[in-house]
């Protein structure tokens, strides 16, 4: 009897030990997990790029185009580097959807998403710079007559029409509508008692001016396409308005002083703009960003960040917000944040591309990381 209850014993200890040892092992198991889930996807570690913080860079096709040492080059989704075109240590680009134009001097280029080369030519004068878009590229110069003119071409380089830009120094220009078939420009007239923002809006194809608008004591920094509108952003407002510059009466101006436009992004069908206080600019000043807010067309949204921050960014789904060695998460529509360390300490954020990779530098170095899932 005595050997039977001992028995009994032994194996409910058995039991007992195997029950603990499991649990562990589990635990373990679940900690490693929710470790692995805490850094972002891409765990091998940062991969570093050629080139430096200063050198032109942009999103492009959810890889990055970048401009270093005269050369630009395209870095692809899976990491693998390409030259595109040799520029020249003074030449600039711009990318849209998936066309780039690239500009030196008098020569202008066209380049398609594979990189190949649709139209090269030599301008009249000097390009102070130029824009694309689905269905056009622009370019602005100064004639031997002291006109600014801008000249919209196709994208195998027939001349649609030449436009008279005025006096006004031309801050940006940008296709926008259906197939990109407007033109917008915004300069800025500083000859008057205060300064004026001058909006312009053509339809080349019908050699058409469709509208315009003076904005007195007001500077437009930023424009950006919502649904069939117009977003111009300046110091005060940013108001919507429509292809013939037309305030909009269905969408009320926003009122965003203090605050500076950061980042933009077309989620589901909208342009979500997101912005940070004017006095901590993220990597233009070094200041901690300690919140953010999102407007869009369901509301405006008001983000306190769960710690100070350097960069503030939008990706597909949510914002990341960036610290020396964490990137915290929200989703678009949630206030809460998510923290996931970071493969590697940074002190400037670049971008964040289309597919929610993030370019980040460390000094002079530049590497980009997959972002966490949201």
């Amino acid at each position: 009897m005595r050997n039977d209850k001992r028995s009994a014993r032994r194996r409910a200890q058995m039991m007992l030990r195997r029950f603990i040892i499991i649990a562990i092992i589990i635990t373990i198991a679940l900690l490693a997990v929710y470790a692995v889930l805490r850094i972002p996807r891409g765990g091998s570690g940062p991969q570093a790029l050629a080139f430096s913080p200063g050198d032109a860079y942009a999103p492009f096709g959810g890889g990055l185009l970048y401009l270093s040492g005269g050369q630009l080059n395209f870095v692809s989704p899976k990491g693998a580097a390409r030259p595109l075109l040799p520029l020249g240590e003074d030449g600039r680009f711009y990318a849209s959807g998936q066309m780039i134009v690239a500009w030196r001097g008098v020569q202008i280029y066209i380049l398609d998403a594979g990189g190949d080369i649709l139209y090269n030519d030599r301008m009249d004068a000097p390009i102070q710079f130029a824009r694309i878009g689905a269905s056009y590229a622009a370019a602005l110069y100064t004639g031997a007559d002291g006109v600014q003119r801008i000249d919209v071409i196709t994208h195998n380089g027939s001349l649609v029409w030449t436009i008279d830009a005025g006096e006004a120094d031309m801050l940006d220009m940008s296709f926008f509508g259906p197939q990109d078939l407007r033109l917008l420009t915004v300069g800025i007239d500083a000859k008057g008692v205060v300064p004026a923002s001058l909006a312009t809006a053509y339809e080349p194809k019908r050699y058409e001016v469709t509208g315009n608008v003076t904005l007195y004591d007001q500077i437009v920094y930023k424009v950006f396409q919502r649904g069939n509108n117009l977003m111009m952003i300046n110091s005060a407002s940013a108001t919507a308005y429509d292809y013939r510059c037309v305030a909009s009466a269905d969408i009320k101006p926003v009122t965003v002083y203090g605050w500076q436009a950061r980042d933009v992004r077309a989620v589901t069908g909208d342009s979500i703009a997101l912005f940070t206080p004017a006095a901590s600019s993220g990597n233009d000043t070094g200041a901690a960003i300690r919140q953010a807010r999102l407007i869009a067309g369901n509301g405006d949204t008001l983000l306190r960040l769960p710690a100070p921050c350097l960069d503030v960014r939008l990706g597909s789904r949510g914002v990341y917000a960036f610290a020396a060695n964490t990137v915290y998460t929200v989703r678009y529509g949630s206030t809460s944040f998510t923290a996931h360390t970071l493969p590697a300490p940074i002190d400037r954020v670049l971008c964040v591309t289309d597919g929610d990779r993030a370019v980040l530098a460390s000094g002079s170095d530049v590497f980009w990381v997959d972002l966490p899932t949201m």
